[in-house]
């Protein structure tokens, strides 16, 4: 899966997600530390890759937009770096991950829903 990392993920887990054999980059990678939320959110569609994220107001704002390629809001127990990396496998560990063309997934330690603008 093509993924793009918020500047609010630990830089590891880009390795440990490419390890995997996920495409990945970070928001670091692209200098875009600091940006606001839309051109982050621009930056990964403009590079076909759904945003990973710990902002649940990123995830509400991506709603209100249109034409991303998806953004996952990760909600983990803690923000550890193991902790935001097992909730996040929450998500990837589906045999066929969702459709997340303009939606958000919100996904917890035990559960995913997926959140689509109305």
């Amino acid at each position: 899966m093509r993924l793009k990392l918020d500047e609010n993920l630990p830089r590891h887990l880009a390795e440990h997600l490419a390890g995997e054999g996920h495409d990945v980059d970070t928001v670091g990678d692209e200098h875009l530390i600091g940006a606001d939320d839309g051109a982050i959110l621009v930056a990964a569609t403009d590079a076909g890759r759904v945003l990973v994220t710990l902002d649940r107001g990123l995830g509400e704002r991506a709603l209100r937009s249109r034409g991303h390629r998806g953004v996952v809001v990760v909600r983990p127990p803690t923000q550890s770096a193991s902790d935001v990396a097992a909730t996040l496998a929450v998500f990837l560990a589906h045999p066929e991950p969702p459709d997340l063309d303009g939606a958000i997934a919100v996904v917890q330690a035990s559960r995913m829903r997926i959140r689509r603008r109305s």
